[in-house]
């Protein structure tokens, strides 16, 4: 988990949304120049149905910090935490809720201060060896749990709402435990999945490469 957030360790989640943020940067310079920078960098409208994101949150969503799939109320979540964090970021003289372009890596770097998002806990959770699937590409799956009910999960998660539409990496253990539905019998650890088992196994050289669908 430490890896995924080092925005210096190579392939980690964190590293590769900062890279997807300066081509991002470059492409709406050339495409627009710095007017339409400006204009992307803006926080408009809060979300709502039926409504197609613009300015700084369709920002978020091109560089994968805020999932496509994800509801209006998860959404309208990161707005307000968005809305707060501009107005202490954008220039003194700026009445407009618009992030400085040469201050956007600092501001997204201190928004992921510590936080997982969504996109980012899946990875992780696919490194565990998590049951689950990606139903939001389509397909499905009777043994493995629907991603998308994961990340329903994921944004009613009370860790999630208090901070503000991300997860505090130390409260990672506490959603484990809530996606596995472990209890106080079962410790802090929460309880262990079938795919863990198997790779734990074969590690102690208990079993050979039984079949794990």
């Amino acid at each position: 988990m430490r890896l995924s957030l080092d925005e210096h360790c190579v392939g980690s989640a964190m590293q590769r949304t900062f890279e997807s943020l300066r081509r991002w940067k470059s492409e709406i310079l050339r495409k627009g120049g710095d007017s339409r920078l400006r204009a992307d960098l803006t926080l408009e409208l809060c979300p709502a149905p039926m409504q197609e994101n613009t300015g700084l949150m369709k920002m978020l969503e091109d560089i994968g910090i805020v999932d496509r799939k994800a509801s209006i109320d998860y959404q309208r979540r990161i707005w307000r935490l968005l809305e707060g964090k501009v107005r202490e970021w954008r220039d003194e003289e700026e009445r407009a809720l618009v992030v400085n372009s040469n201050d956007l890596e600092s501001f997204v770097r201190e928004t992921l201060s510590g936080k997982l998002w969504w996109g980012a806990l899946y990875e992780l959770l696919q490194k565990l060896g998590f049951p689950m699937f990606d139903d939001i590409k389509g397909g499905k799956r009777a043994d493995l749990l629907p991603a998308s009910l994961v990340m329903q999960e994921f944004e009613q998660n009370v860790h999630v709402s208090k901070g503000g539409g991300f997860l505090p990496k130390e409260r990672v253990p506490d959603f484990l435990c809530q996606i596995t539905r472990a209890d106080n019998t079962d410790g802090g650890c929460g309880r262990i999945w079938k795919a863990q088992m198997v790779k734990l196994m074969q590690k102690l050289e208990i079993c050979g490469y039984v079949h794990c669908p």
